[in-house]
């Protein structure tokens, strides 16, 4: 990246190799953003390894995002890691994720907390990480997301949710994403195409958020089909966490359970039918020497 003197010879910033983007701005109605030409020029950095950004919005046409530096062309940017907290991509960040040659981390979190928020879309994100099949080793679509039933553009439906098959992406080990958008299920008891065909045999964790209990079931199916087919396919998994809003209701008394086992002090505690459900996957995760974890965003 050149540009004026001293830097018209050689670039600025030759042993940048991490940057880390946010805003100081202590109210959320208040807090700046970023467009993606805004941050594109650090991915032009001969150096740079790393980039870390919050509040990254990318508008629905290109038309709509105004070229914020003229950027000459200068080649595949060496980034291998990106980070998007609090971010609303309607294009699955295409511009940035494009630009890298060899992408080996991407996470990323949405927020339709923003004036400008667009519904979650993560098929553009297979669209855009498409290119990176075969280096991305970590993929999180999502950390703990704000997704409201509203946006500016109106009622936040989208029938686009399934992110799409993660067989081809044949280094990644990490994953971490919603489980409407991990299982192609949408009205449907089970989903369209099964688990163990989707993963990739690489997969060392995997990360499901988003479980409503009443989909607990077969979640916890199609992860013992996977856990069946760990020695011929799936010989590196080692960790399963699934995150959903598993605590006691408002309606526990009609549901037949005693407050004290919804309940522990006050305190909201993963109920105990849940934990009676995913019993035997936790059978099965013990006898293969796997990790399992369940969660709920809302009890620390």
């Amino acid at each position: 990246m050149k540009g004026e003197k001293p830097f018209d010879a050689q670039p600025a910033f030759r042993h940048l190799q991490e940057v880390s983007l946010a805003h100081q701005d202590m109210t959320e109605d208040t807090k700046g953003s970023y467009l993606p030409s805004q941050i594109l020029p650090f991915f032009q950095l001969p150096s740079m390894r790393m980039l870390i950004a919050d509040s990254v919005i990318e508008s629905g046409s290109s038309q709509d995002e105004p070229q914020a530096i003229d950027i000459p062309a200068i080649g595949p940017s060496p980034i291998s890691e990106i980070t998007l907290n609090s971010s609303n991509g309607s294009r699955g960040m295409e511009s940035l994720i494009s630009s890298c040659s060899s992408l080996k981390s991407f996470k990323y979190q949405h927020s339709d907390s923003h004036l400008l928020a667009e519904g979650f879309r993560p098929s553009a994100f297979y669209r855009s990480l498409a290119g990176s099949k075969n280096s991305l080793q970590t993929l999180w679509l999502d950390n703990y997301g704000t997704h409201l039933p509203f946006t500016i553009a109106g009622v936040n439906e989208t029938h686009d949710e399934w992110f799409g098959s993660l067989a081809d992406f044949t280094a990644l080990k990490d994953i971490r994403i919603r489980l409407p958008n991990l299982l192609d299920v949408r009205y449907q008891p089970e989903p369209s195409t099964a688990l163990v065909d989707i993963l990739p045999s690489s997969v060392e964790s995997l990360y499901v958020e988003g479980c409503k209990e009443n989909g607990l079931g077969m979640l916890i199916g199609q992860l013992k089909t996977v856990l069946n087919k760990r020695q011929t396919r799936f010989s590196r998994l080692r960790r399963l966490d699934i995150e959903g809003f598993f605590h006691d209701e408002e309606d526990e008394d009609a549901s037949g359970y005693q407050e004290n086992t919804a309940t522990n002090g006050g305190q909201r505690v993963i109920k105990a039918r849940v934990y009676e459900m995913a019993e035997p996957l936790q059978t099965a995760c013990a006898e293969a020497g796997i990790a399992l974890f369940l969660r709920d965003r809302q009890i620390s």
